[in-house]
């Protein structure tokens, strides 16, 4: 997708963090909202509904289709974020690993661009890791015990079904087809700057 836009070793970093600012603010104002639509708290947590929020919607609308319409949207949000929040952390995991990895090996290279977090990158670089791999975790899990087809959380299966496909394509085409973006490295067009190795200059061999 980056490689649609203009700048994006900056446009690209701005867009994730936006991103995390923008879903705190949103998410504050309907946090507050709710908290000032709740009428009884005991009432609402013992709704027959057996989800409070339902409960504080339908108190609020005094609808059983407004109720019905607003937890409907809740459901569908919960349902496709879940599994975009998932491959978005994976997606956040992988390139992470892989300087890790490479910083491990020995192989790791400066990354020059406008934005660096200097000698403090890989130990930064291990604790996002962590975080990651710990929310791809436990955001599988359950909410309750025991589990059964009702209560089963299913995004485990949606991602393991999207990796399936993933692997299945990568062998059967991807490899054979797949080049990526066009950068123009390969014609040379690009410097040793451009294209993150350190300590070359413009028309040398990269080191």
């Amino acid at each position: 997708m980056t490689e649609e836009m203009k700048e994006p070793s900056k446009e690209a970093p701005k867009a994730i963090v936006l991103s995390v600012y923008i879903g705190a603010i949103t998410g504050f104002i309907f946090l507050v909202s709710v908290s000032f639509c709740i009428g009884d708290i005991t009432s609402t947590a013992d709704s027959t509904t057996g989800v409070p929020l339902i409960q504080i919607f339908y108190d609020s609308t005094d609808s059983v289709v407004g109720a019905c319409f607003l937890a409907s949207l809740i459901t569908v949000i919960v349902l496709v974020c879940a599994n975009a929040l998932l491959a978005e952390d994976l997606s956040y995991a992988m390139p992470l690993l892989v300087r890790i990895m490479a910083w491990c090996t020995g192989r790791a290279r400066v990354l020059p661009g406008p934005y660096t977090l200097g000698s403090y990158g890989i130990f930064l670089n291990i604790i996002g890791f962590l975080f990651l791999l710990f929310a791809s975790i436990t955001f599988n899990f359950p909410t309750v015990n025991p589990v059964d087809q009702g209560n089963m959380n299913y995004t485990s299966a949606a991602i393991g079904v999207i990796g399936l496909i993933s692997i299945v394509t990568w062998l059967a085409t991807g490899r054979k087809n797949f080049t990526g973006p066009d950068t123009g490295a390969r014609n040379g067009e690009l410097d040793g700057r451009q294209i993150g190795v350190a300590g070359s200059e413009k028309g040398s061999e990269p080191i």
